[in-house]
């Protein structure tokens, strides 16, 4: 009787083992795949499938979300051989295949429909980590993604790839993707991180926003960015945001995107308000300014380190465009400027920052510009200030109503109507059905809702 309960326990106890670390490849119950069939995916099991079944990574292969997905119990996924676990495998990517880790590239469209995928746990090695290692012409689209956490480590001098919590590396859509809260911790060789996007090539991003914060102790840890670490082909981003601290051991780093590597870069109505912290070249926007556009753009974190901006980093002299674009962090540091850390021979047209809040009246820590303007705080929070800007008020510069000023709202600086959300209401008064909302766009935690004169339905 002593032996059978002695064997009894032991089976529970290994049962309960491997009940915590078990995972289990389901095929989706609906779906083909097609445009008009869906892989329809409701579960953390078959979101693991699509982590193993690299032949439906293809093109014009289709997948939608169909239920908010827990994947806590990630964090316990693939011991990797020293107390810690691998999570969740990264879909595509070329990272050492361990954890069951499969290679390769996603092209196929990923629709969300506003679901949830919270708590995921991602511990991998070198290059290509995120939740996306690689995308290869992809569309993302109404994801969100809750408290991800993602480690990466190691790695040698020949790793130079992206990591993120997203997507890491290659070339994709992206409209409506949120990460909200999370951390993306990289300990390995090299930077290039951002938690949404790494190091990518041609991109097109809409209507994206993130709150995770981003820490970087890297034997080299540069060109790192709150939002996206090195866009180096034709990145277009439009309507985003990033408001996660950035911590760095290195340089070239910025709160929205790390370095502008590529003049044909283009930033259209986003902003960052995480502190940026690191050796050198640090950017509240930017952490290196090479070529490429930057229009009615924000920055309000605090700046730490030399030959720092509150808005712009190290300047590579390619003559970037920065237009309507504003900075009013702390900025500390030798050679540091409240607006960049070097005018260069960029255009800069209707800029300004807080010589107040910045803590010093020199726009740039070398040169100078007469488009960039120190003003005092009350005059940034003025909206007569900005006398070319568009905003909501007024005709003279167009009707496009880029930007408001509310007192209630940004501390009272100027804020992008970008964070606006509308409720249509034509449907039903469920607040998380995307058919309610213009564009299909949910508000996120920040956002300001309005709603629109003549609504079906008032929100439940």
């Amino acid at each position: 009787m002593k032996n059978f309960k002695k064997l009894a326990l032991t089976c529970v106890c290994f049962f309960a083992l491997f009940g915590a670390t078990a995972q289990i490849s389901t095929a989706p119950a609906i779906g083909d795949g097609t445009a008009g069939n869906a892989y329809q995916i409701a579960t953390l099991n078959n979101f693991y499938w699509l982590s193993q079944t690299s032949a439906q990574w293809v093109a014009n292969k289709y997948f939608i979300q169909t239920a908010n997905i827990d994947a806590t119990a990630t964090s316990t996924w693939f011991s990797n051989g020293a107390g810690g676990y691998f999570g969740f495998p990264c879909i595509g990517g070329f990272s050492p295949a361990v954890g069951n880790l499969v290679q390769g590239s996603f092209a196929g469209v990923y629709d969300g429909q506003g679901y949830s995928i919270s708590n995921l746990y991602i511990n991998r090695t070198v290059e290509y980590v995120a939740l996306f290692g690689y995308g290869n012409s992809a569309t993302f689209k109404n994801i969100n993604l809750v408290n991800p956490v993602v480690l990466v480590s190691g790695g040698t001098s020949s790793n130079y790839q992206g990591r993120a919590i997203f997507m890491a590396a290659g070339t994709a859509i992206l409209d409506n993707v949120n990460i909200i809260g999370g951390s993306l911790t990289n300990t390995s060789w090299y930077g290039y991180c951002g938690t949404m996007l790494g190091r990518v090539g041609n991109v097109t991003v809409t209507n994206c926003t993130t709150s995770a914060s981003l820490s970087i102790n890297c034997s080299t840890g540069h060109y790192s960015g709150g939002f996206v670490g090195s866009p180096e082909g034709t990145g277009v981003f439009t309507n985003c945001s990033s408001t996660g601290n950035v911590i760095t051991n290195g340089y070239y780093n910025g709160g929205f995107v790390g370095q502008i590597s590529s003049t044909s870069n283009t930033f259209n109505r986003c902003y960052s308000t995480g502190n940026v912290t690191g050796v050198a070249s640090l950017g509240g926007f930017t952490g290196v300014l090479y070529g490429g556009s930057i229009t009615n753009c924000y920055a309000t974190g605090n700046v730490t380190g030399n030959s720092s901006g509150g808005f712009s980093g190290y300047d590579l002299a390619a003559n970037a465009v920065v237009t309507n674009c504003y900075s009013k962090g702390l900025v500390n540091g030798t050679s540091t400027g409240g607006f960049g850390s070097s005018a260069g021979a960029n255009t800069f047209s209707n800029c300004f920052y807080d010589n107040q809040t910045s803590g010093t009246a020199s726009a740039f820590g070398t040169g100078s510009n007469a488009n960039v303007v120190g003003k005092t705080t009350v005059q940034m929070k003025t909206q007569s200030t900005y006398t070319t800007w568009d905003f909501i008020v007024e005709t003279a510069n167009g009707t496009n109503d880029y930007w408001f000023i509310d007192a209630t709202y940004n501390a009272g600086y100027p804020s992008l109507t970008t964070n606006f959300r509308d409720w249509l209401g034509g449907t039903s008064t469920v607040w998380t059905n995307t058919a309610n909302w213009r564009n299909g766009i949910l508000p996120t935690a920040t956002s300001i809702v309005r709603i629109i004169s003549g609504a079906s339905y008032l929100p439940a």
